[in-house]
């Protein structure tokens, strides 16, 4: 049964790495900062094992006490930092909007055989 008890570190990693992820692509927002979305991806992802892997060996995270609070807070600052991100989206536009787009197919060349496919 303690073994399934640390499966709470999944949704907090990907809560995490979402609210890092958002952090990010707000501060380059507001910094006007010219980056694309693959580094961010990468660090937020890094970043987010690399706080709950500390967090949880120096002990200022205990799973059984506190992983609920921290997974709400998380998943509340995601919302309210994808809110936000969407407020300021028309007001300071980045290259990396293009990137985040939906619905748009990727600007890169592909092969012959690989476009019959599609």
């Amino acid at each position: 049964m303690r073994s399934l008890h640390l499966l709470i570190v999944i949704p907090l990693y990907l809560f995490g790495s979402i609210t890092l992820l958002l952090s990010f692509i707000l501060a380059a927002r507001l910094l006007r900062l010219r980056v694309s979305v693959d580094p961010l991806v990468t660090g937020a992802s890094a970043l987010a094992i690399g706080l709950i892997v500390i967090s949880l060996a120096a002990g200022w995270m205990i799973l059984d006490e506190h992983a609920g609070r921290v997974l709400v807070v998380l998943i509340v600052a995601s919302f309210a930092l994808a809110g936000l991100d969407t407020l300021l989206r028309s007001l300071v536009p980045l290259p990396l909007d293009e990137e985040l787009r939906e619905g748009e197919h990727a600007k890169t060349s592909i092969s012959g055989r690989a476009a019959s496919i599609e």
